[in-house]
């Protein structure tokens, strides 16, 4: 009898500790790796469009891997690369203080709606994740996105 209770207790701790390295795992590749670059190059604009400064911004790459990490957890059509290269489509035209609202508007959205994003995987992936291949309900995420692009888009066009 206490070897099956040995057994079981091995076991359980086994499984514990496959959750917790799944959950680190989901954290490092999509907050870590993923959303916390983004939001470091949105922080890269939002000083200089609230300066209306654009000789500030510099030629900082845009982390195309933690793009495509929140690409694969998105699973969507609409992703934050799509906004920041319409972003930087309108920053580079030529300036206008429309533009310049424009762009300012996209960024802070951005940066609002990735930092509440963030909060909620990591509460997900602390409570929720077992597995490495989790899939978390993006929807309203992806739905936001869609929304701030849509709307730069018609204000970029109608200008």
């Amino acid at each position: 009898m206490a070897g099956g209770i040995v057994i079981i207790t091995n076991r359980l701790s086994e499984r514990g500790e496959r959750i917790k390295a799944a959950q680190e795992w989901y954290e490092r590749t999509f907050i870590i790796e993923g959303i916390d670059p983004i939001l470091v190059y949105f922080h890269h604009y939002a000083l200089p469009l609230a300066f209306s400064d654009l000789n500030l911004i510099d030629s900082t790459p845009a982390p195309i891997e933690a793009f495509t990490r929140i690409q694969v957890l998105c699973d969507g059509d609409v992703t934050p690369l799509a906004i920041a290269g319409f972003i930087r489509k309108i920053m580079e035209s030529e300036p206008t203080e429309t533009k310049l609202k424009i762009a300012t508007h996209a960024v802070s959205e951005m940066i609002r709606i990735l930092s509440t994003f963030r909060k909620e995987l990591l509460e997900t992936a602390s409570t929720k994740v077992n597995a490495k291949h989790y899939k978390v309900n993006t929807s309203s995420i992806e739905d936001s996105f869609s929304k701030i692009l849509d709307q730069m888009m018609k204000a970029f066009y109608s200008s």
